[in-house]
């Protein structure tokens, strides 16, 4: 069997929204740290911002 398909909950994303904001980690340390590729990270990104546009 595969490993488990990990949940990203709305929390854990957040978690890891205010590291990159805050410039303690990068795109590619956060994608490595957590097994993602970086693409996925940066998707999560402009999800963020895209929303903080919206009125």
């Amino acid at each position: 069997m595969g490993e488990p398909q990990q949940r990203w909950t709305a929390k854990r994303k957040a978690k890891i929204m205010l590291q990159l904001l805050r410039q303690t980690t990068a795109v590619v340390d956060v994608a490595r740290q957590n097994n993602l590729p970086p693409s996925e990270v940066q998707d999560w990104i402009d999800t963020f911002l895209q929303a903080g546009e919206r009125d």
